[in-house]
């Protein structure tokens, strides 16, 4: 049976539109990631008989630890990506940037985390894919993904002084290079738990992980991005080829919840104590 909290989550989706379409910001974006959140929690539960809500009311501390887990994930994007590469900004830092820190990146971990389980149900009803590397290679890659990882990060680092002077597509290059050395992080400390990880489904022909990850990213990104587009609370500068949107929002900004979506589902398999986050 569908949960009953998942029609609270799609009534408050639809009040987060309703009130933004009227101009009223106070408490749309947190309906919005709350009501999203629930409304996939409980199509995940209904599906797999399983959800985040659920692990989490048999261990509440997961609730504290992913909020966490999700703050830092937004200050490392926001540090890269709205300090050092320039992209994106806030009308001022202020309480509203506390609360968008706490709803803008720490409770969408759980929001994020649902939609991806419930498009990985759907995809993997038929398993696809091919092994891309051997064994040895996929070895000798994940041992030193770690030191790549952090390179790439420390990259744009270097550029700070000459950001004045960089068009928008290498100030998007230099935010590409944190969000991938980010990434191999990840996937290096995850080879060091032997864990899985979505480099290593793909590399062993495994493909339907990253599919369903495409597919949630783009699905909420276009949905809480065309909320802002009503009245924005974030605006995007520096974007990349800014002209070509999909119902007004930079299509590159789009492809860029891709990468985010990686990080956050990456973030939460080295925390879980699990092996089926992908």
């Amino acid at each position: 049976m569908f949960r009953y909290y998942g029609i609270l989550g799609i009534s408050l989706i639809l009040l987060s539109y309703f009130l933004r379409s009227f101009g009223i910001t106070i408490a749309s974006t947190e309906a919005f990631v709350i009501g999203y959140w629930l409304f996939f929690d409980a199509l995940d539960f209904k599906l797999s008989g399983t959800s985040v809500l659920h692990n989490i009311k048999k261990q509440h501390s997961l609730f504290f630890y992913l909020i966490m887990a999700g703050v830092l994930i937004g200050l490392f994007f926001d540090f890269f990506g709205a300090i050092v590469a320039d992209l994106w900004a806030y009308p001022g830092i202020n309480v509203f940037f506390v609360k968008s820190i706490l709803f803008g990146y720490g409770i969408p971990i759980l929001m994020y985390y649902s939609v991806y389980r419930v498009i990985l149900w759907l995809v993997n009803k038929e398993k696809f894919g091919r092994k891309l590397i051997a064994k040895k290679g996929e070895i000798m890659f994940f041992r030193t993904v770690i030191y790549l990882g952090a390179i790439l990060t420390l990259v744009p680092v270097l550029f700070i002084p000459f950001l004045g002077n960089l068009a928008p597509v290498p100030r998007g290059l230099l935010f590409a290079f944190t969000l991938v050395g980010g990434w191999f992080i990840l996937e290096g400390i995850e080879y060091r738990q032997h864990k899985r990880s979505l480099l290593k489904d793909i590399f062993e022909g495994y493909w339907n992980p990253a599919v369903a990850l495409v597919i949630a990213a783009i699905i909420t990104g276009i949905s809480w991005e065309f909320l802002n587009t009503m009245d924005f609370r974030w605006w995007y500068k520096n974007v990349p080829f800014s002209q070509v949107d999909i119902f007004g929002i930079p299509i590159w900004v789009l492809l860029g919840w891709i990468p985010l979506f990686i990080i956050y589902l990456s973030f939460y398999r080295v925390m879980s104590k699990s092996d089926k986050v992908f």
